[in-house]
């Protein structure tokens, strides 16, 4: 996967806390984070969004999913769906981690044809993808900042097609 804002992979993660904890002294903001993917040749792109974490600048890791959830990313051309919309702890955050569950992935390619092809995750490698982790460092003069009182809004628009190749063969 790929961020169409830029960003750089990591498979680096660190514990953090959730936000269903307390927020402390500075409080708790709004945030609501929305993925979008861009057309491309998938009927099917079935994956489970393992985690999202949001880190802020002093490197504190706040986990915002509630639960694992499978997404259809090839249903999320013009139209965006919500990802996780909570009380988040105040803060600047300066990246997003997004880790996805390749185990038991549902991906059809159009070959033309009204089924499709079933297609299976693998890498550069040949060996199967089971879990893939992009962290997106976010541009200094746009973090997220998380504020009591205000809603902030972090946006992922993917690009399916530019970030897979398919083998039909």
């Amino acid at each position: 996967l790929s961020a169409c804002a830029g960003g750089a992979a990591s498979s680096s993660s660190s514990p953090g806390m959730s936000m269903s904890q307390s927020c402390g002294a500075s409080g708790c903001g709004s945030a609501m984070v929305t993925i979008t993917d861009a057309q491309g040749d998938f009927l099917n792109y079935v994956v489970t969004l393992q985690s999202l974490q949001l880190t802020k600048a002093n490197g504190v890791v706040v986990e915002t999913l509630p639960q694992a959830t499978q997404i259809d990313f090839a249903k999320l051309v013009d139209l965006s769906e919500v990802l996780s919309a909570g009380q988040i702890p105040a803060g600047d955050y300066v990246s997003a981690t997004i880790t996805l569950d390749y185990t038991g992935a549902m991906i059809i390619v159009d070959d033309g044809t009204a089924t499709g092809l079933k297609v299976s995750p693998v890498d550069q490698s040949g060996q199967p993808v089971t879990q893939l982790t992009l962290t997106v460092e976010l541009d200094r003069k746009n973090q997220l900042v998380i504020t009591s009182g205000r809603i902030a809004r972090l946006a992922f628009d993917l690009n399916l097609l530019a970030s897979n190749t398919v083998n039909t063969s």
